[in-house]
């Protein structure tokens, strides 16, 4: 699984940062202490339209992605 290219990662801490530049769409993950997963810090207020849903999912897959990378994840 690999990111789309137009999204750009950053870590700070125990946060991911996912951004598409160009667009005004990010999204935060943290990763929680003692535990092997990744928690949206951003609240989903209302459902999302089609293209900011297709970049909430790349945005997932480009967090663990970069979490698994990290060893914050065992899979």
């Amino acid at each position: 699984m690999s990111a789309s290219p137009n999204l750009a990662v950053a870590v700070q801490g125990l946060d991911i940062i996912v951004t598409m530049p160009g667009t005004g769409f990010g999204v935060t993950y943290r990763k929680e202490k003692d535990l092997p997963l990744l928690m949206s810090t951003d609240p989903m207020r209302v459902d999302p339209d089609p293209p900011r849903l297709k970049f909430l999912a790349q945005a997932w897959k480009a967090a663990h992605n970069k979490a698994r990378d990290l060893g914050w994840l065992n899979s």
